[in-house]
């Protein structure tokens, strides 16, 4: 899978090597940049001051973890709620959780 990545790459090899061998100075500006990516030192200092976080893989771990559901529900009314966007689900918990919270349900 990977030949195939790179055998269809639209990246411009040639150039990349050209302009890698030629070694020149990375643009550093002292007003914006953390560092001077030239300076090795620098470089060095601020990669081993650098906090680096990794998470793994999926959801992060909740507190508190929902249980999944399945129901019937007239085709329309799902329609309705889908058609509202990204994250109806979650829009659809609350409204229940607000209708337990005031003793409507």
């Amino acid at each position: 899978m990977l030949k195939h990545a790179i055998k269809h790459s639209k990246t411009d090899w040639q150039r990349v090597k050209q302009e890698a061998s030629q070694d020149q100075k990375i643009a550093f500006e002292p007003k914006t940049d953390p560092y001077d990516p030239n300076d090795e030192q620098a470089t060095s200092a601020y990669l081993n001051a650098s906090k680096v976080t990794v998470r793994g893989p999926g959801r992060p771990k909740v507190s508190v973890r929902r249980q999944a559901l399945t129901m019937r529900m007239d085709p329309d009314l799902l329609e309705h709620l889908r058609a509202s966007g990204k994250g109806w689900q979650s829009r659809l918990h609350q409204l229940i959780q607000d209708a337990v919270s005031k003793g409507k349900l």
